[in-house]
């Protein structure tokens, strides 16, 4: 379920690159959602953040690419400087605790810019990936190389085939 909302939030920031009151908008329904309620779910708060490190992360490539996807002008997106991002993720992975998928999310908004945590996510995210399953298939093309298998990438991390280290 994490990946599809992950998947769905990418595709909703790439629409927002071009349409700055979309962008606008969705940043607001997501603030609003969490901040209407009193004790917000992981997923609410995963939404908000993983959405802000989306528009970030977007942000950083612009500098590069002002050309958007659709040959139109991207603009920079809205991302609120009252919260960080890494932290409402950070939240959420506590309200869901070991959720390989939230560190699998974790791992990928930590990876650009650097951050001290991104290798833990990693291993947090690999360790709980059952073999053959879409999370596994995503972290072993994201950050594995060509023909490995997702034991391939925990021995590349010095992990036993069960996780553990070795």
């Amino acid at each position: 379920m994490t990946l599809a909302r992950m998947e769905t939030i990418r595709r909703a920031a790439i629409h927002a690159a071009e349409h700055p009151v979309a962008a606008t908008d969705l940043m607001a329904a997501l603030r609003m959602r969490v901040a209407n309620d009193e004790s917000p779910d992981a997923m609410q708060l995963f939404d908000l953040g993983y959405l802000a490190a989306t528009y970030s992360q977007m942000n950083m490539v612009t500098e590069h690419n002002a050309t958007g996807y659709s040959g139109g002008t991207r603009k920079e997106l809205p991302v609120s400087t009252d919260f960080i991002t890494y932290e409402l993720l950070k939240k959420a992975a506590g309200l869901a605790p070991k959720e390989p998928t939230i560190e699998f999310a974790l791992a990928l908004v930590t990876q650009s810019p650097a951050h001290a945590a991104h290798q833990s996510h990693l291993q947090n995210a690999i360790t709980g990936a059952p073999e053959g399953s879409l999370l596994a298939t995503n972290l072993v093309k994201r950050f594995g190389h060509d023909g490995q298998t997702l034991a391939d990438l925990k021995t590349s991390f010095g992990m036993a085939a069960d996780g553990e280290r070795r």
